[in-house]
């Protein structure tokens, strides 16, 4: 530490505070400066409108009196002398200012001239004499106009004249102020720069204080405790340090001497301990003593001896006789022996360990005795003996444990071995020795090895000294998979001293394993490969230059499941896979991707045209016929393919693009492989970007609710009114039939038909209040499946009432599509609807093939006959179809709505066969309703 000028640090700090504090009063009396200037800025404004307003209106009232004037002398009317008066009594203040009119003070009784010369006054007495000048002249003009007294003398100019000097007025006015507020604007700029600047003057150095801080106390506080942490483990020669001259390196240097005198006391303790461990050591120790020409043995105890082994007295003597009797039994001959030699020899060290048990004690203790001869006045036997029993019972548990690990290895399934780093082999388990015989180096197991690493062996005398192989052996038993564990060990001065291998049958599991892949990417009925496979297949793929991915879909799969059961279909997709792997044996890859959907690739095809061989082939599938137990199965397909790189350089679109065109193969109908083109990717594109815009649209409530009518043409009274949906999205307006068949796709549906069919609710029973449909019935449209969910009828219950509509007001229009495999489910759901009152109508009538044989299956309330009849009246089959439907209706006591109907010719045929309810755009097209409590509006669509 220098032992310069100590620095306060509490003068550093309080002059800090000070001066923050300081350039925080110049920045609050900058601020209040920039305040008020900035409201003598805002006074000085109004004050200037508050004068441009009435100069303003004095050249309106100049210009008013001059024109009321020139009127009233061409035409004498007394009309206009009263507003002239009306003016000038205004302008005289003798009457009420307009509170309507762009002017000061409204409905009060002030002289105009007054206000005038009152305010130019407030904002700048320069100008008063101007402003007087101008006044003098306008009442110089009014009293020129002679209006009110009825002396018809014209007085022309002296409005032309007044103008030019308003005007005047008025920009030598707005010059001074412009440049009052350009020189007010400049000086508050200057006091905001002023007032941030000493913000940031107060952060810059309030930073700079805290840093400080951090440098001066918190910093070394914290390094500190880091070393006293490290003293406190038991660290020496540590030391706090403070690099500052001030009141804090006081602390540090009171701590540093305190830590020097408790090192100093730590380490006189730690001495004293070790000198009393060894006290506490030695006193295991007994010393010895034996004399030859009396044969006695003379034993000094050590304390901890005498209590351990219960001996009276610290100092016994036992005669060669006396002693033997406490010698075990096993070790009296060798003890006996060590007295000889000694009795022979002399100036040789002895050591023996025996067992000896003592009158007192309860078991043997090992004893180690160790000394030599010294001649003193005669011949002694002089040493010492050391208790080694816990050391001979680890000795005895090691020994036993090294026999038990012995037996393991002996018979353990593993193989164990250990080699030098030459590769010879220095020991190795009984199985390791039955596999492979009697070699005694790694070069001699070579011939044996089908699967192997040649360079395992230099491996493994580098970091990090381990390495684990796969290693497929011949044996007489068969091949066998062995898994190896190589392990260097390494002596102290960090090199190999030997290797320990360890292997493992695991033959069972590898081929557990292998068939777990295979069932893995392999499809169980026919064998070929799976998603997965075919996909791993590809990643395997090396040198693929050309790759053409075909897609196979059965059409009408699923009837035929359903009419013949899965037991025969399964059959099918064997039959069709046994056909397809016939070509495996030209470089096809063949694959099931799921039930009826099967994927060909074609690795490495010349060009387009050799696939024509293979398109020859597959479109076989497109007309495909099967006998099966006596059925004649009669199946098509749908194959869409796609090229690689032609069309995409990566494997997992080519595929997905052979399913789109595999797609719109199905939606075509074709009979013949088709190919993926980009215009089929953007429609699929257009379709997952207008699906994920349907579900937003349906949570933002982006639907409108459109109705159109359905009349009665004996009365034109509208009998049904039936609600449409139009998506109102951010591109215009989407017609049902372009989002509709996305919706089912989706999912969305189900939603898309609940927000509807609520909305249509809400509306219809406002619109219900108007007399025009006080008697109308709402019709809604439901998809199939929303129609078949159980709580559907509940839902629709709770809806009518909700908005306070009876059930036999509302019509739920089905279309034929939902009775295709559900006719149980759809005569279910419709019971309960009519149960609670609701109608029924089956909408699109005669559209599907399935159309009669329906009418027997499901009740009904209505039938509505689509628009495809309607189209062509001319045609003699469709006036029959009709008639019948017609027929067929009376006979069940139902209606019958006529849709699309557009024409009055079509109106009347339709109305000679007996329709009488009639909807389309001869009626009304769509429209949209804007409710509230009433009707407001009515938009077409």
């Amino acid at each position: 530490m220098s032992n310069s000028r100590k620095k306060s640090l509490r003068k550093n700090i309080s002059i800090s505070l000070l001066i923050m504090f300081l350039f925080f009063c110049l920045s609050l009396i900058c601020f209040r400066a920039y305040s008020v200037y900035h409201n003598k800025m805002d006074l000085k404004n109004k004050q200037y409108n508050n004068l441009q307003t009435l100069i303003t209106e004095l050249d309106m009232t100049v210009h008013e009196l001059d024109r009321l004037n020139n009127l009233y002398m061409s035409s004498k009317d007394d009309h206009i002398l009263s507003t002239y008066e009306t003016i000038i009594n205004t302008y005289l203040g003798e009457e009420e200012r307009d509170k309507h009119k762009y002017i000061l003070h409204p409905g009060e009784k002030i002289a105009f001239r007054s206000l005038l010369i009152n305010e130019i006054d407030l904002y700048q007495n320069d100008y008063h004499k101007e402003i007087v000048d101008i006044l003098n002249k306008v009442d110089g003009m009014i009293i020129s106009h002679q209006i009110y007294q009825q002396i018809s003398i014209s007085s022309t100019g002296n409005y032309e004249s007044l103008k030019s000097e308003i005007n005047d007025l008025i920009i030598v006015i707005g010059s001074y102020h412009q440049k009052t507020m350009s020189h007010m604007n400049h000086t508050l700029t200057i006091l905001q720069s002023l007032s941030y600047s000493f913000i940031a003057l107060i952060i810059i150095y309030g930073v700079y204080f805290m840093i400080r801080i951090n440098q001066l106390v918190i910093k070394p506080v914290m390094d500190s405790y880091e070393i006293m942490n490290k003293i406190s483990n038991g660290q020496e020669e540590l030391r706090l340090s403070y690099k500052y001259n001030n009141e804090v390196s006081d602390l540090f240097n009171g701590l540093n001497k305190f830590i020097d005198i408790s090192q100093n006391s730590f380490n006189l303790i730690e001495e004293q301990y070790n000198r009393l461990k060894l006290y506490s050591d030695i006193g295991e120790i007994n010393y010895i003593e034996y004399d030859y020409e009396s044969k006695m043995v003379k034993i000094f105890y050590s304390k901890k001896f005498m209590d351990k082994y219960q001996i009276e007295n610290y100092m016994m003597r036992y005669s060669v006789r006396e002693y033997m009797t406490l010698v075990h039994p096993n070790d009296r001959k060798k003890v006996f022996k060590q007295l000889e030699y000694i009795n022979q020899h002399e100036n040789k060290e002895y050591k023996l360990d025996f067992r000896v048990k003592f009158p007192n004690a309860l078991s043997y203790c090992y004893l180690s005795t160790m000394g030599q001869i010294q001649k003193e006045n005669g011949q002694y036997f002089m040493g010492v003996q050391v208790d080694i029993t816990y050391l001979k019972e680890i000795q005895t548990q090691l020994q036993q444990q090294e026999e038990q690990y012995r037996l393991i290895v002996e018979n353990t399934t593993d193989l164990i071995s250990k080699m030098s780093v030459d590769g010879t082999i220095l020991y190795s388990s009984k199985a390791f020795r039955d596999l492979f015989k009697d070699g005694t180096h790694v070069d001699d197991y070579r011939d044996k090895l089908q699967v192997s690493n040649d360079n395992w062996l230099s491996k493994i005398l580098k970091p990090p000294y381990s390495s684990q192989e796969l290693i497929l052996v011949d044996t007489e038993e068969g091949e066998k998979w062995i898994s190896w564990n190589n392990d260097a060990i390494l002596n102290e001065n960090n090199e190999v001293e030997y290797i320990i291998s360890v292997g493992h049958d695991i033959t069972e599991l590898k081929r557990m394993n292998d068939r777990l892949k295979y069932d893995a990417e392999h499809d169980m009925l026919t064998g070929l490969l799976n998603r997965r496979g075919l996909f791993n297949a590809l990643k395997n793929l090396d040198d693929v230059k050309t790759l053409a991915a075909f897609f196979i879909d059965i059409n009408n799969f699923k009837n035929i499941n359903d009419l013949y059961g899965h037991e025969l279909g399964d059959k099918i997709i064997t039959l069709l896979a046994q056909d397809l792997i016939k070509y495996e044996k030209h470089g096809c890859m063949i694959g099931r991707l799921s039930g009826d959907e099967f994927l060909v690739l074609v690795p490495n095809f010349e060009n387009e045209k050799s696939l024509n061989f293979f398109k020859n082939y597959l479109n076989k599938f497109m007309n495909k016929n099967y006998r099966i137990h006596h059925n004649d199965i009669y199946l098509s397909a749908s194959i869409g393919y796609a090229l690689y790189p032609d069309d995409t350089d990566d494997f997992d679109k080519l595929i997905s693009y052979a399913d789109i065109s595999m797609y719109e193969c199905k939606l075509a109908q074709m009979e013949r492989c088709l190919r993926f083109s980009k215009e089929m990717f953007d429609l699929v594109n257009n379709k997952v970007e207008m699906a994920n815009a349907l579900k937003i649209a349906i949570d933002q409530d982006e639907f409108d609710v459109y109705f159109q009518t359905i009349v009665d043409v004996n009365n034109e009274n509208i009998e049904f009114i039936e609600s449409l949906v139009r998506w109102n999205s951010s591109k215009g307006l989407i017609m049902p039939n372009d989002f509709i068949p996305i919706a089912e796709e989706s999912g969305f549906m189900q939603s898309l038909d609940l927000l509807i069919i609520e909305k249509a609710f809400k509306q219809f029973s406002l619109l219900k209040r108007k007399d025009k449909y006080k008697n109308t019935k709402l019709s809604i449209n439901v998809s199939p499946i929303l129609l078949l969910r159980n709580y559907f009828p509940k839902r629709i219950d709770n809806l009518a009432e909700k908005y306070e509509l009876h059930n036999n007001e509302i019509c739920v229009e089905i279309s034929e599509n939902t009775f295709v495999n559900n006719i149980e489910q759809s005569r279910h759901q419709i019971k309960v609807l009519r149960g609670l009152g609701f109608l029924v109508a089956l909408d699109d009538f005669g559209r599907e093939y399935s159309s009669l044989s329906i009418l027997d299956k499901v009740d009904f309330d209505i039938i509505k006959i689509d628009r495809l009849f309607i189209n062509d009246l001319n045609v003699k089959l469709n006036i029959e179809i009709i008639n019948m439907i017609i027929k067929i209706a009376n006979l069940t006591n139902n209606l019958v709505i006529v849709e699309g109907v557009e024409t009055l010719e079509q109106r009347s045929i339709l109305q000679d066969l007996g329709c009488f309810l009639m909807q389309g755009y001869l009626f009304s097209r769509p429209k949209k309703y804007f409710l509230e409590d009433v009707l407001v509006k009515e938009v077409i669509s």
